[in-house]
């Protein structure tokens, strides 16, 4: 929660435990009182900052150096010893991660590097996602976007991203970027959801606009309570706030459902699983588990892969990465770690970026067949086994865990 004082605008930073009562409803029931166990302010731990940016074929060269620019200004911002992390997404067709979560700036640079610009505009879609991994997180998070807002490719609406973003309490700030610019939907976005809105080319000063956003999440309070032990643990709760104390007086009433953050350990880097899913669901399914799909950087990691690959049973195995073309039209991989491409193994005449039916493969697969030699990488569609039914039985993923 946010804390103001009506009278000035400023901030309030003096509560406690004592001074926060909360009372809760779970699908509609009575309205019981619940134990508060802490009230703290969020400064001193960490920001978690999902960057998203606009590489479309609406964005123009130039514009896409300003992003560029921009980004790596806010990367630096970023206060990594003291617990910030970033991601960065990037969106045209579809969306790519650019750079998993990470307090790595040299990682994340890299990723922003390796956008260019190429096909249509997913907007809503990249800004749901970027909710989401936020939302995994824990703790301050918020959507940090760059567009022109001409969205033209998004399964969400607008206000379906809205929604999303306000039941998971992540703030989304947009910069809105090119000489078309819907400002009216973009301005839309970021103020329904307790955002900013700002144009790429009044951006003077990049740090100013940083410490704006910084220190908005950084005067949030965070308020622990102890809800139903019995009710469902995704069950919707109706939570009614008061607060008397230190001059203050004030009531909210909220509704939140709760979702998942990223928590427990793994015993070991890699976990293999033999199941047909899409690359977008076997990502998924990885960022829920605190990893990401298994990138390959040198030959000696290619044989650990391939061996538990073997190990399942597993003939066709998604990778963390992607196929983009580079501003002279060359097919590039990226990995979602933001990690160099220096080592690859594709098949013979890959990567082709389109299946025999024209369709575009944006993907990277390991995958074994006998009469090219074995084990080798091809890009593929998202769900290959819709157009080839006998993959289905020998389709994996390996999540990899790197901490």
């Amino acid at each position: 929660f946010r804390i103001v004082d009506a009278a000035t605008g400023e901030s309030v930073n003096t509560l406690d435990v004592t001074s926060v009562t909360i009372r809760e409803s779970i699908e509609g029931g009575k309205y019981l009182e619940r134990e508060v166990s802490s009230v703290t302010r969020q400064e001193g731990r960490g920001l978690n900052i999902d960057l998203v940016a606009d590489k479309s074929s609406s964005i123009s060269s130039s514009d896409m150096q300003k992003i560029k620019q921009v980004m790596k200004e806010f990367i630096q911002s970023l206060r990594f010893d003291q617990g910030d992390r970033a991601e960065v997404l990037a969106f045209d067709t579809i969306v790519q991660q650019m750079c998993a979560y990470t307090d790595d700036s040299v990682l994340l640079v890299n990723g922003v590097d390796n956008m260019s610009t190429d096909g249509a505009t997913a907007l809503y879609d990249a800004v749901y996602i970027a909710v989401r991994h936020a939302a995994l997180q824990g703790g301050a998070r918020c959507v940090v976007a760059f567009t022109d807002g001409m969205d033209n490719r998004s399964s969400h609406s607008a206000k379906e991203l809205i929604e999303y973003a306000n039941s998971n309490q992540v703030p989304v700030y947009i910069i809105g970027v090119g000489k078309q610019v819907e400002e009216s939907v973009l301005k839309n976005i970021a103020d329904s959801t307790g955002g900013r809105y700002w144009f790429i080319d009044d951006l003077y000063d990049m740090q100013e606009i940083f410490m704006q956003v910084y220190a908005e999440q950084q005067e949030l309070y965070v308020v622990e309570y102890t809800s139903d032990a019995s009710a469902a643990l995704d069950a919707l709760r109706d939570v009614d706030v008061a607060l008397k104390g230190g001059g203050f007086v004030s009531q909210l009433i909220t509704s939140f459902t709760p979702v998942p953050s990223i928590h427990g350990e793994h015993t070991s880097r890699y976990e293999v699983f033999r199941e047909n899913l899409t690359w977008e669901q076997a990502a998924q399914r990885c960022e829920e588990m605190g990893g990401h799909l298994v990138t390959i950087t040198s030959a000696e990691e290619q044989k650990t892969v391939i061996q538990l690959a073997e190990s399942a049973g597993v003939k066709y195995l998604w990778l963390g990465g992607y196929t983009s073309y580079d501003a002279a039209g060359n097919v590039f991989g990226h990995w979602v770690t933001g990690e160099a491409f220096t080592f690859a193994d594709w098949n013979d005449n890959e990567p082709s970026r389109l299946d025999q039916d024209g369709t575009e493969e944006w993907y990277i697969m390991l995958w074994y067949l006998e009469r090219f030699g074995g084990w080798h990488w091809n890009d593929q569609r998202n769900n290959p086994v819709s157009v080839n039914s006998a993959m289905a039985p020998y389709m994996g993923f390996i999540c990899e865990f790197e901490d």
